[in-house]
């Protein structure tokens, strides 16, 4: 009798896996279609974050220089700004700054070149004054200021899920939230 629950408990969940990951893809297309449907306003790159609860992501239009911060919950939210209404960019690992650029400042924290060199010893050293061993990082996200009183501070993230400092996983995630740091840095004139 075990057994034939736990067969019936583990498909349910197979299935349940199989319906969000089509629903998030179906959800995906239809963010798309809608971003690129926006007047004055080009994609050129896009980055959405997957999410069991909802999606976020940012858009860029290079020749336009406008940035597009997305948000779906219930409804599609699309905001877009001018490049240099962005005030400030940081990337966080664990809710901890590794990079900063505000108003024109250059970068603080551990150096994210390190981080993309191939290797985390970067970030590694960044937490190691403090003398602590991290095993692992459960997430990675670009946090940007704007200038919008409504909204001013967006999340984007790249990882949200337990993994080692070594896993190629994180790898993928910081240099991901370095690309879109330094194309927003880039184009907001900083």
């Amino acid at each position: 009798m075990f057994t034939v629950i736990l067969f019936v408990t583990l498909a349910i969940l197979v299935i349940l896996y199989f319906l969000v990951r089509a629903g998030w893809q179906d959800s995906r297309l239809k963010i798309l279609r809608k971003l690129h449907s926006l007047e004055n306003f080009s994609p050129s790159e896009v980055y959405l974050s997957p999410g069991i609860l909802g999606t976020v992501g940012i858009a860029v239009d290079k020749p336009g220089g406008k940035v597009c911060l997305i948000k779906k919950y219930w409804n599609v939210y699309f905001a877009v700004y001018d490049a240099w209404d962005i005030l400030a960019a940081e990337v966080l690992v664990d809710g901890k700054n590794i990079t900063r650029t505000s108003s024109g400042l250059s970068l603080g924290g551990a150096a994210l070149g390190g981080i993309l060199g191939g290797s985390l010893g970067a970030l590694i050293c960044g937490y190691e004054r403090r003398q602590e061993v991290i095993p692992e990082v459960k997430k990675v996200e670009l946090h940007l200021t704007v200038r919008d009183a409504r909204l001013p501070s967006h999340y984007i993230t790249f990882l949200n899920q337990g993994t080692a400092i070594d896993s190629s996983l994180l790898e993928e995630a910081v240099g991901q939230a370095g690309h879109w740091y330094d194309l927003i840095r880039v184009m907001a004139g900083g």
